[in-house]
């Protein structure tokens, strides 16, 4: 690709950036930031190389070397965006149809330059750099598909895939998935010895990964994942009910865990159970997770909702108001990728997850619009098609397997983490619809469709 076309694909993922800094130059905070940020310049206090702090270090140290606060917006916006200008750049070499290439450019923009996405780049959160490792991570795989005998694009892959495990120990399955996916795919094209060699990297690179998040985990009192879980049994979680009957039939649950269930004030019932119930702490963070996971397996039914649940919260932007951000396409941009509810649930009426539980539960009429499930079902058929119809199956099963990987992962999260579904989906679903457009571009230009145009 010339240069010219790269300043042009960079010019228009940036503009909207720029433009978002200008007007929203200071970062806003939540609870969880000062985890992330004590806003001291070279201030190292948060990082731990061992996992021995409440953040696994990646944001921390990132954070720490800013010197202000407007640096902050200003890094997470650039690296955000030179996460997209590298995936849309390897994209666009999977396209010969000048027709198909422009379709695909104008899909991605608008996709990258969505308030819904930029606006991560703006808080003070963990979320803008594990979503813009993961936008890399694809544009990364793209490139090992489109230059599968390339060894320094399998090396940068496997870079980037550990840093996506460092930054959140949940990344591990999609992270082992993609691993084994990619090293089956390119396995032809290199020698045993060098494979070898990269799945060694890999595994190293997983294993310090594995235990900085475990103590990460463990840092928390009762555990980071642990604690997680309780929410299963607030009001907002359609399982609570469910979960509480099953936890008072085990003999080993603290009476303490369940006996304010279904939470109405989650803060305040977790923090009696950790602060005032011994038994309850260490039960959260030795046993919980393994009886849920029973509990998932005997309660498929409640599983399904749950995820159904997390998957239209993301698929329909509600609670979705995070950051600042600036959008230069038409908001109809916004909801051809994320659709909308109505009644509204980001209206500023609905405080909170319960509340927006509360109202989908109500009796009263509900309609949800969500094309992204569309553009999903689309994307997953044209993979299918694309790697039933190639020769090379290998590489190919590349663009099939690692959009499922992303969904499984995403499913794996709406159960295991019950709470702020739209934050914790962003870094899977989003690069996953960019990868659901390539593949029904892919298969649009195999099929010769542009030609008839």
């Amino acid at each position: 690709m010339n240069k010219s076309r790269m300043f042009l694909i960079g010019f228009m993922i940036c503009i909207s950036r720029v433009i978002t800094f200008l007007a929203f130059p200071s970062p806003l905070h939540f609870p969880d930031s000062p985890g992330y940020s004590n806003g001291q310049f070279l201030n190292f206090d948060l990082v731990s190389f061992t996992g021995h702090s409440y953040r696994s270090w990646p944001t921390p140290m990132l954070y720490a070397f800013l010197p202000n606060i407007y640096w902050i917006t200003i890094t997470q916006l650039l690296l955000g965006g030179f996460a997209w200008f590298w995936l849309i750049l390897n994209a666009l070499s999977l396209l010969s149809n000048k027709k198909s290439r422009i379709l695909l450019l104008v899909l991605l923009i608008a996709l990258s330059s969505s308030t819904v996405i930029v606006q991560w780049d703006t808080v003070v959160l963990g979320t803008s750099l594990i979503l813009s490792t993961a936008v890399m991570t694809v544009g990364q795989i793209l490139r090992v598909y489109r230059h599968s005998s390339n060894k320094l694009s399998l090396v940068f892959l496997i870079i980037l895939l550990t840093l996506l495990a460092l930054e959140k120990l949940s990344n591990l399955p999609l992270v082992i998935g993609i691993t084994f996916s990619v090293l089956l795919a390119v396995f032809r094209a290199f020698s045993r010895k060098f494979l070898t060699s990269c799945l060694v990297l890999m595994i190293l690179g997983l294993s310090y990964s594995t235990s900085v998040g475990v103590n990460v985990d463990r840092n928390w009192g009762g555990s980071y994942s642990g604690t997680t879980l309780l929410w299963q049994l607030g009001n907002q979680s359609p399982t609570a009910d469910s979960l509480k009957i099953f936890l008072v039939s085990k003999k080993n649950v603290p009476q303490c865990i369940y006996k304010d269930a279904p939470y109405v004030d989650l803060n305040t019932s977790i923090g009696k159970i950790l602060n005032e119930c011994q038994d309850g702490k260490f039960y959260v963070r030795d046993d919980l997770q393994r009886d849920f996971i029973f509990f998932a397996l005997s309660h498929p039914i409640q599983i399904a909702k749950l995820s159904a649940l997390g998957f239209g919260a993301y698929y329909t932007t509600s609670s979705n108001n995070y950051g600042n951000a600036v959008q230069i396409f038409p908001p109809v941009a916004d909801l051809v990728f994320f659709g909308a509810t109505q009644p509204s649930l980001i209206s500023g009426q609905v405080q909170d997850q319960s509340e927006g539980y509360s109202i989908v539960n109500s009796g009263q009429p509900f309609w949800l619009y969500v094309p992204g499930i569309g553009l999903l079902i689309a994307g997953l058929i044209a993979s299918c098609v694309n790697l039933w119809k190639t020769k090379d199956r290998f590489i190919e099963s590349l663009l099939f397997a690692t959009p499922v990987l992303l969904l499984m992962q995403a499913a794996i999260t709406t159960i295991f983490l019950p709470s702020e579904w739209v934050r914790q989906l962003v870094p899977y679903l989003v690069p996953l619809a960019a990868l659901n457009i390539i593949s029904i571009l892919i298969l649009a230009e195999r099929r010769k469709l542009f030609q008839k145009i």
